[in-house]
C-alpha cells in the first residue's frame, strides 16, 4: 500500500485524524526529499553519471518534465502515482514473490518509460542533475520552476494514489468483516 493510500485509508477508517496524517504526509515527503539529495549528489558524483551531457536521457527527461505546463504535470502525476498503487495493491494479493517483483517492476517502467510525473522518483532525478556537471545547460532548470513542478507533483500523486485509489478502497473495505478489492 503507497503512502498516500494509507493515510486516505486511516483517516477514512478513523484510524487517525486528517491533522497527523498531513503531518505524517509531509515528514515523510520531506524526508524523501533529504534522502533524494544525498543519493542524487551521490549518484551525480559516481562513474556512471561522469559523463552526462544534456543529450544523455536523464537531462533530456528532466528538461522535458520542467517544460511541462502545470495542468499536464497534474495530469501525469495522477497517471503515475495510479500505476503505482495498482502495483503495489496487485502485489499485496498476489502470493508469489517473483510475481510480486514483476508487477511493481513492470508498473514503475511503465511510468518511467513514459515519464509521467512521481514526487520521489523526481526528487531523485532533479538531485542527480542539480550535482552534475550538466545542471547549468538544462532549460528551466531553477529553483522556482522546480519548487513549482514539484508542489504540482505531490498533490497529483496524493489526488492519484490518496483520492482515486485510496479513498474508494477506504470505503469498500469499511466495514472489517467484508474486505473488498
Amino acid at each position: 500500500m503507497s503512502f498516500s493510500e494509507f493515510i486516505s485509508n486511516g483517516t477514512f477508517l478513523k484510524k487517525i485524524d486528517w491533522k497527523k496524517a498531513f503531518i505524517i504526509l509531509l515528514y515523510c515527503a520531506f524526508f524523501n526529499l533529504v534522502g533524494a539529495i544525498l543519493a542524487g549528489w551521490c549518484f551525480a558524483n559516481s562513474s556512471a553519471f561522469s559523463h552526462l551531457t544534456h543529450d544523455s536521457y536523464l537531462a533530456k527527461i528532466v528538461a522535458k518534465k520542467l517544460a511541462r505546463p502545470s495542468e499536464l504535470v497534474l495530469l501525469e502525476g495522477i497517471l503515475a502515482s495510479m500505476f503505482v498503487n495498482i502495483a503495489i495493491l496487485s502485489s499485496v494479493l498476489v502470493k508469489d514473490s517473483s510475481a510480486k517483483l514483476w508487477i511493481i517492476l513492470s508498473a514503475i517502467s511503465m511510468f518511467v518509460f513514459l515519464s509521467n510525473e512521481h514526487i520521489a522518483a523526481n526528487f531523485s532525478s532533479f538531485s542527480i542533475i542539480k550535482f552534475s556537471i550538466v545542471s547549468d545547460q538544462i532549460a528551466n532548470f531553477d529553483i522556482p520552476n522546480i519548487l513549482r513542478h514539484w508542489g504540482v507533483t505531490f498533490i497529483a500523486n496524493l489526488i492519484g494514489g490518496g483520492f482515486l485509489i485510496g479513498l474508494p478502497y477506504a470505503y469498500l473495505n469499511k466495514n472489517e468483516e467484508t474486505y473488498v478489492d
